[in-house]
């Protein structure tokens, strides 16, 4: 990692900083448009083409399948199938990706509505919905995802 040092109280020492960070900036930020990935596929897509190599990607396609426009992870796990220690397991593996992707596979409900024991509601939105409903598409027996 390149280290800048900069005796604040000399201007042209300033100067001469300023110069060497907007290079440096403008050389930053022309990098990604070089490469032809970047510009073909959207960071939705890219994140849905990642995850779709993970084992959880046939969890996150049975999560966008579910109907129910909010829901607690316990009533999740009853909609598709599994039980809410392991819906809570899922919830807590997807946060290194999402951290790591910039993306939310789920929300809280807008509504702030609460399960039957007072367990919060989630929601996947829609945009992540789409996308992954979208990949799995796509998707061959080869790779487990159909």
């Amino acid at each position: 990692m390149p280290v800048l040092h900069v005796n604040l109280a000399d201007p042209a020492d300033v100067q001469a900083a300023i110069e060497v960070l907007m290079r440096y900036q403008a050389s930053f930020a022309q990098a990604p448009q070089t490469s032809s990935l970047a510009v073909v596929q959207p960071p939705l897509a890219q994140a849905m083409a990642e995850m779709k190599l993970k084992k959880i990607w046939q969890f996150l396609v049975r999560v966008a399948s579910v109907n129910a426009p909010e829901y607690s992870l316990p009533e999740l796990g009853e909609h598709i199938g599994m039980s809410s220690n392991k819906v809570c397991s899922l919830k807590a593996i997807l946060a290194k990706p999402e951290q790591r992707l910039g993306i939310q596979f789920f929300e809280l409900s807008h509504t702030g509505n609460v399960d039957g024991v007072g367990n919060p509601r989630y929601r996947m939105p829609d945009a992540i919905k789409q996308a992954i409903q979208t990949a799995s598409m796509g998707a061959t027996p080869e790779s487990g995802c159909v």
